[in-house]
């Protein structure tokens, strides 16, 4: 079923607002490099919001940071105070291990 457009009923639509989804027909079709849309004020709306989307937030890497230390604490938690339980999970113990247990004349 062919859909009329939201300004003009007795014309069908030719595509759809790419803001706001409204049908509209080829008269109503602002077209951009961002595509069609049924007015500027959406045109507008839809480059802000993309401008928006590009720019990396402050939160996001403060929660990374933070997954990071929480990861390490983690770590060097199991290091410390690993029972023989956890001894498989230490990874700080492991690596530390394979470092004391290589012959000194290979670090030429």
């Amino acid at each position: 079923m062919v859909k009329s457009c939201a300004e003009h009923k007795d014309r069908s639509s030719a595509t759809m607002c790419h803001q706001c989804h409204k049908p509209i027909c080829r008269s109503c079709t602002l077209v951009t490099p961002q595509g069609s849309f049924c007015s500027s004020e959406c045109s507008l709306l839809r480059r802000e919001s993309k401008g928006e989307m590009k720019r990396p937030r402050a939160g996001f890497v403060v929660q990374v940071a933070a997954l990071f230390v929480l990861l390490v604490a983690g770590f060097v938690g199991i290091h410390l105070a690993a029972p023989k339980a956890l001894k498989r999970f230490d990874l700080i113990g492991g690596v530390l291990e394979r470092i004391k247990n290589v012959p000194s004349d290979s670090h030429r």
